[in-house]
């Protein structure tokens, strides 16, 4: 008899109404499994069965699970980051948000999917991350799936100069610049212009905010650069931010940025590739006029 899946499952704030729907989806889960249910999570579930599944809070009491379930948007996806990076755990996103480029299953489709699991059906697909290092100490953030964004904090544009592998690119008189992943080309990126490159690319780009020199435009580099960002404001502070986590700093802050040892692993299922994706979420060949 084959051994029951050791998972976990996060999520955010659940909206009322798909309460039901995700309490039978966990019911399912349980039936073949043995669950662990973050306890944010648990806030927002009412009338759950407390005999079937084990509770976590945090990084420091997370299991050694063989999957973790993210129940939620692209958002949620990302906490799920700081539980697996440096792990072979990989993450299935099921969707209840709204455009949901990771979150490649839907709510309605999930039951059917994890029978898919429990056969084997699947496969794992590695994405690559980011690390920053401030002022040149070592990195002391988690690493960033999606992009790092470095940010004006006021109405005073920042300025930006940039050095790959030592040497000076130029500078961006601009609202911030944003340094994405192949997994962040289809995020915050791609509203400012960025270019969307496929998830197997082993690139970054860099792409500035609103730049006030016209000229600067998204450039691709591979990721095996090294990149330094040294950032001014006129009046004091700048943000950055590593996916979800935002952080201030004083002007003429160094950020080196380099692509992580650790990466992400995503479960895949047929029917789910980068090119469906782009077609069904930016309706790309679908004719509207009618």
């Amino acid at each position: 008899m084959q051994e029951k899946l050791q998972i976990a499952v996060y999520g955010r704030t659940l909206d009322s109404a798909r309460i039901p729907d995700v309490l039978r989806f966990i019911t399912r889960l349980s039936r073949d499994s043995n669950l662990y249910i973050h306890s944010q999570f648990l806030d927002s579930l009412n009338g759950l069965d407390f005999n079937f599944f084990k509770e976590f809070n945090g990084v420091a009491d997370f299991p050694q699970v063989d999957l973790l379930i993210s129940i939620g948007g692209d958002g949620t996806l990302l906490d799920c980051v700081s539980f697996v990076r440096d792990s072979d755990i990989p993450i299935w996103g099921v969707n209840i948000g709204r455009l949901g480029f990771l979150t490649f299953t839907s709510l309605d489709d999930a039951e059917v999917t994890f029978d898919a699991i429990l056969k084997g059906d699947y496969t794992i697909e590695s994405r690559s991350m980011i690390e920053v290092s401030v002022d040149g100490m070592p990195p002391v953030f988690s690493a960033a799936l999606n992009e790092v964004t470095v940010q004006k904090q006021d109405s005073s544009m920042v300025t930006v100069h940039a050095y790959i592998d030592n040497e000076f690119l130029g500078t961006y008189w601009a609202d911030g610049v944003i340094v994405a992943t192949p997994t962040g080309s289809t995020a915050y990126s791609l509203s400012i212009g960025g270019p969307i490159v496929t998830p197997d690319s082993n690139v970054f780009t860099l792409s500035p905010i609103a730049p006030h020199n016209l000229n600067m435009r998204p450039l691709v580099l591979p990721d095996t650069s090294i990149l330094r960002l040294e950032v001014e404001s006129r009046f004091g502070n700048i943000v950055w931010s590593m996916d979800n986590s935002r952080f201030v700093a004083p002007s003429g802050t160094s950020l080196t940025l380099h692509k992580s040892k650790s990466q992400i692993r995503f479960m895949k299922f047929k029917g789910n590739n980068f090119c469906i994706n782009l077609r069904n979420k930016l309706l790309w060949g679908f004719d509207k006029r009618n």
